[in-house]
């Protein structure tokens, strides 16, 4: 029984670090965001969305060029920590969930609408 015990609070535990470490914004580094992002997937309202097909993101120093609308637009952008902060009436913020050397995860908001988006580098 008091084995039983700590097994169980040893998975407990495991599960508690796993998940807030999952779910923790990261801090966004100027120069491994500056890149060309492709969308290789896109939830709307926690669902699959096929919409964002050809969707893009190309950061550069304080500029990102997007596709969102179908149209591309660039619009300035800042970094306050793990957020983006977006000049631009479609997109205000996005939370950077992870960003490494060839892998970004975002997510946003725009209209009433929450989006969760994961994106590669364009081997360009």
């Amino acid at each position: 029984m008091k084995n039983s015990l700590i097994v169980f609070f040893c998975v407990l535990g495991s599960l508690i670090t796993i998940i807030s470490c999952s779910s923790s914004d990261q801090e966004i580094v100027m120069s491994e965001i500056e890149d060309n992002w492709i969308m290789i997937y896109a939830e709307r309202n926690g669902k699959e969305t096929e919409t964002l097909e050809n969707a893009f993101f190309d950061f550069k120093t304080s500029r990102l060029r997007h596709n969102l609308t179908g149209d591309t637009v660039e619009v300035d952008y800042a970094i306050d920590g793990s957020e983006l902060l977006i000049k631009d009436e479609l997109i205000k913020t996005m939370q950077v969930k992870r960003l490494n050397a060839d892998t970004l995860q975002v997510q946003l908001k725009i209209s009433k609408f929450n989006f969760n988006f994961l994106m590669k580098k364009n081997g360009k």
